[in-house]
């Protein structure tokens, strides 16, 4: 199910999207990107190479792609496809700039609040499904319920068998980071920072605000260089309190695991109202690397 509540929790609407049954006795349509991330790539390690770092890529007169990484390889094949993220270097090399997304004063944090067990979920709406809570000042908190059956959790537990070399779980990264490091949850800088999934059932949100300066301690660049993971959260807390949203809400935020904590600043495409310039071929873009760079074009009168 997923609800759209007020700040105080009061539902708005609800859209049920599967038999009624008790949520918590089969698993939930959803896995955390750790597991799928996984189930995708296992038995894949001879095809996948990680470490290679995109620099340029050209077209054959054969028709096949050449790419060129950082560390001086190179790959040939028939198709390209760019899955580099919101920062797409892929993107930056084969489209002008002015393609790219921007920065358009909207951003949140991220936080995982571990369950032992279902009963644990302080947020009523959260025990049924997906809740999105909206408030009239511009914050808004997305929580989802991620839980498993005993069954789902052993093989979670065979699929990260044996993955012990620089990999680590999120509870065993250094504690309370600040700035960029936040973002070491999405893979780091260094290649090292793999996480691992140990199946615990958890309360996954996202706080989101308009009023990013204010909320989330920015200085007057936007930046968070100074802004530690405890300082996000306990920023979350006072907004929550301040604007008299309901208590189970700030419960749950108080109970954060913070090593889970990440900042994002959301970031929106141009308007682009022409691409007749642009021919199709065999590079293409796919997920965060292309969604929020080219807006839908507008509609002829």
């Amino acid at each position: 199910m997923v609800s759209l509540t007020t700040e105080k929790l009061s539902t708005l609407m609800a859209m049920k999207f599967r038999p009624r049954k008790n949520f918590f006795t089969g698993d939930f349509f959803a896995v955390s990107r750790i597991v799928l991330h996984r189930i995708l790539t296992t038995g894949l390690d001879d095809i996948i190479h990680y470490g290679h770092r995109y620099e340029t890529s050209e077209t054959l007169p054969t028709g096949k792609v050449r790419v060129k990484f950082t560390n001086g390889e190179i790959a040939e094949g028939d198709l390209l496809v760019a899955a580099d993220g919101i920062n797409s270097s892929i993107r930056k090399h084969l489209l002008p700039e002015s393609l790219g997304p921007s920065k358009f004063g909207v951003a949140g944090i991220v936080g995982k609040v571990f369950l032992d067990s279902p009963d644990e979920i302080m947020v009523d709406p959260v025990k049924r499904g997906v809740v999105v809570v909206c408030s009239t000042g511009g914050r808004g908190i997305f929580v989802a319920p991620q839980t498993y059956s005993p069954e789902a959790k052993e093989k979670i537990t065979e699929l990260f068998a044996g993955v012990v070399d620089g990999v680590t779980h999120e509870e065993q990264l250094p504690a309370n980071v600040a700035g960029e490091n936040n973002l070491i949850l999405v893979g780091g800088n260094d290649g090292k920072k793999k996480l691992i999934d140990d199946a615990r059932d958890y309360m996954f949100y996202g706080y989101v605000t308009k009023h990013a300066e204010k909320d989330l301690l920015l200085n007057k660049e936007g930046s968070f260089k100074d802004v530690s993971q405890q300082d996000l959260v306990k920023a979350v807390l006072k907004q929550l309190k301040e604007n008299n949203w309901s208590p189970k809400l700030a419960e749950m935020v108080e109970k954060t695991e913070i090593n889970t904590v990440g900042y994002w600043p959301l970031q929106v495409s141009p308007k682009i109202t022409d691409l007749s310039t642009y021919t199709s071929s065999n590079i293409t873009f796919l997920g965060d690397a292309i969604h929020a760079s080219i807006f839908p074009l507008k509609q002829s009168s």
